[in-house]
């Protein structure tokens, strides 16, 4: 019975207060989210339980439509100052806007069980994640990526197959662009 009332309870909370928050949004119990008002989550949004979702004042966390996240995975936007060379780092003067990256997350990614996702991190479209890996840079769209660190092993589809799901779909992405991105990271589609 708690873990059901904790769940109404955030996705109450999280639907009023994040920045954005689209339509069929489903938080997993036990969850928790820091810095609402610099976080957008699109339609159709599905996490498992024990999401931590946590980023500051000059940094954003951006989460297209038809996400889904498994159990206990970990969105981190922001960094501390490392170079303060006037005392410890908890000390450091506030910092300024541009300090830290954000994190976006495209539209129609899965991110597998225990993964965390750190400032600067970029998942395109279509991508997936495999479970318990750490994401901190651009990832291709439409490829498989996992480990720490992060490598991508595949694309998901055929050139046909892709094609025939970017039409479906009506992706704002082009079948020559998600080649080129895939190219960059020597990746073959399959």
């Amino acid at each position: 019975m708690f873990k059901k009332i904790n769940t109404i309870y955030s996705r109450v909370v999280a639907k009023l207060s994040l920045k954005k928050c689209g339509n069929n949004f489903r938080l997993g119990h036990t969850s928790h989210i820091k810095g609402y008002k610099n976080i957008e989550i699109g339609n159709n949004f599905f996490a498992g339980p024990f999401l931590y979702l946590n980023t500051n004042e000059i940094s954003s966390i951006a989460i297209g439509d038809d996400v889904m996240m498994g159990p206990s995975v970990k969105i981190i936007s922001g960094n501390h100052i490392i170079n303060y060379i006037h005392g410890p780092m908890n000390q450091s003067p506030p910092k300024k806007p541009g300090h830290d990256k954000g994190i976006i997350i495209e539209n129609d990614v899965w991110i597998g069980v225990s993964t965390i996702v750190l400032d600067g991190a970029h998942i395109s479209e279509g991508a997936v994640i495999g479970a318990g890996s750490i994401v901190n840079k651009f990832i291709p769209p439409y490829c498989v990526a996992v480990g720490n660190p992060i490598r991508i092993v595949k694309s998901r589809f055929t050139t046909s197959e892709l094609t025939t799901l970017l039409n479906a779909k009506k992706s704002k992405l082009t079948i020559d662009h998600i080649i080129k991105e895939l190219n960059k990271h020597e990746i073959k589609l399959i």
